[in-house]
């Protein structure tokens, strides 16, 4: 799949594609993997994730919206998806696409924590 065909589908009035179509666009690194996973297991998956990151402070965005929508989808498995835009807006971009790639069923958006960057003494 090619960068502008992947903005296209992430077409959407929900924040985390807004924001990940304009990362896209912006020339951040992408990825979609070769294999599908399960529907079921992505769900626990991320619904564990997220209460992790909940926990820790970190932010998000769309993941509640992307849970439901992974718990909610008819299709047996999904393509997953990263966008990488922590140079610039500070996000990394989960994308759950359809096993034909043909549909973007849910997008999210989490920033990771804060690195130490000093240099040790």
């Amino acid at each position: 799949m090619d960068r502008l065909a992947l903005a296209e589908l992430l077409k959407s009035d929900r924040r985390a594609f807004l924001l990940c179509g304009t990362a896209l666009s912006g020339g951040a690194d992408f990825k979609i993997w070769n294999d599908p996973i399960p529907t079921r297991e992505l769900g626990s998956i991320y619904s564990r994730r997220m209460r992790m990151m909940h926990r820790k402070g970190q932010i998000t965005i769309g993941a509640t919206e992307a849970i439901a929508d992974l718990e909610a989808c008819p299709e047996t498995e999904l393509m997953i998806g990263r966008v990488d835009d922590r140079p610039n807006s500070g996000y990394i971009f989960q994308i759950f696409l359809t096993p034909s790639l043909d549909k973007v069923v849910s997008c999210l958006a989490v920033q990771p924590p804060p690195t130490d960057t000093l240099e040790p003494a």
